[in-house]
């Protein structure tokens, strides 16, 4: 979001008001920003939808079930 308004000054704690556009383009940046950083592709973020089960598109749930039979009680 700093990116998108480098000319403004931030307040710690205040609220800042951006356009429904703004939003979009800065979460899109994001988007890509985290998947190339991550070198995935563009699939990291749907990925880790998938692990959790909260993949709204997906009726695939071996990969959730996978992942809760990884975690242990103790591994905290």
């Amino acid at each position: 979001m700093t990116d998108q308004f480098k000319d403004k000054v931030f307040v710690p704690g205040s609220t800042v008001s951006v356009s429904r556009e703004e939003l979009v383009g800065i979460v899109k940046r994001a988007y890509y920003s985290i998947n190339m950083q991550n070198s995935t592709g563009e699939k990291f973020i749907q990925k880790s939808f998938d692990t959790c089960g909260l993949n709204p598109w997906s009726n695939d749930t071996n990969t959730f079930y996978k992942h809760l039979g990884s975690l242990s009680e103790n591994g905290i």
